[in-house]
């Protein structure tokens, strides 16, 4: 069993609690495109869970990326028994670097704000990975294997990469599953249920649109992306009969990206329907 090195990640995320960026971000919730007017960012939290505020979700992602590398060390029984590749394998350095990478990966939205998945251009992200070389700089003398990181964030195909892309998509279906089935709110006038619903299940749509093709491209690689999407497989078409039956599930989305979405979504469909998943 290999023994993850969660002291060095969580040292380094306690530097980070007592910078500005890191005040930053306590402030801020991810998903705010999703969220409606008449929701304050406290209830978002509250309904979605700790992994909408930014700074948390540092947090929550370097505990995800233990749980990947230890479900792909040792796999659960609908694994079936079959062999875990060697890119599924990390050693303790390779380990390291991940979860190094959970927990730094998103520092730079501090200084450049929270993109949407599906919004982030090659220029943004070339823009966050110069900001968050500058912000680690500081960091570097004590942990030289931090200059790594931008590298890593920047080659989804490499091992380290790949991986980690695997455990953010992984993080993003997570609480679309949520969404749906939370999104309801005390307290709240009938028109902010009404929007509160039906953004919550735009949100779910979009995470399904754009992030389900890849996790079940990467689920014969990874056992614990693969014991996910079989865990939730019921959740998951659930999510889909719930946008499929709605009126108009896509026009939330501007003018110019509704088509492109509505694409995305029912291919997701078409592949989720015809895969061993379903």
């Amino acid at each position: 069993m290999i023994q993850i090195d969660m002291r060095t990640a969580l040292d380094l995320h306690s530097q980070f609690l007592k910078s500005e960026d890191a005040a930053t971000l306590r402030a801020a919730c991810r998903y705010e495109r999703f969220k409606p007017e008449g929701i304050s960012k406290e209830q978002w939290v509250r309904l979605l869970g700790a992994d909408v505020c930014n700074l948390e979700h540092l947090k929550i992602s370097l505990h995800l990326t233990r749980l990947f590398i230890s479900i792909n060390h040792n796999p659960r029984t609908s694994w079936r028994g079959r062999e875990v590749s060697p890119q599924a394998c990390f050693d303790s350095d390779e380990a390291l670097k991940l979860t190094l990478t959970a927990v730094v990966h998103d520092w730079a939205e501090a200084r450049k704000g929270d993109i949407s998945f599906d919004l982030k251009t090659d220029a943004d992200e070339r823009q966050e990975l110069q900001i968050l070389r500058g912000m680690l700089a500081p960091f570097q003398s004590a942990l030289p294997i931090l200059a790594e990181v931008p590298a890593i964030l920047s080659d989804g195909e490499s091992k380290i990469g790949r991986a980690f892309n695997a455990i953010e998509r992984a993080g993003y279906l997570r609480t679309a599953l949520v969404a749906v089935e939370r999104s309801t709110f005390s307290g709240l006038s009938r028109e902010c249920c009404f929007e509160l619903g039906t953004n919550c299940l735009w949100l779910a749509s979009n995470v399904l649109g754009n992030q389900l093709e890849k996790l079940m491209q990467y689920a014969p690689e990874y056992p614990s992306i693969y014991e996910l999407l079989i865990s939730n497989r019921q959740r998951i078409e659930g999510v889909f009969d719930s946008v499929l039956k709605a009126e108009d599930p896509f026009a939330s989305y501007k003018s110019e990206e509704r088509e492109a979405q509505r694409i995305k979504f029912h291919r997701a469909h078409t592949v989720w329907r015809d895969c061993e998943f379903a």
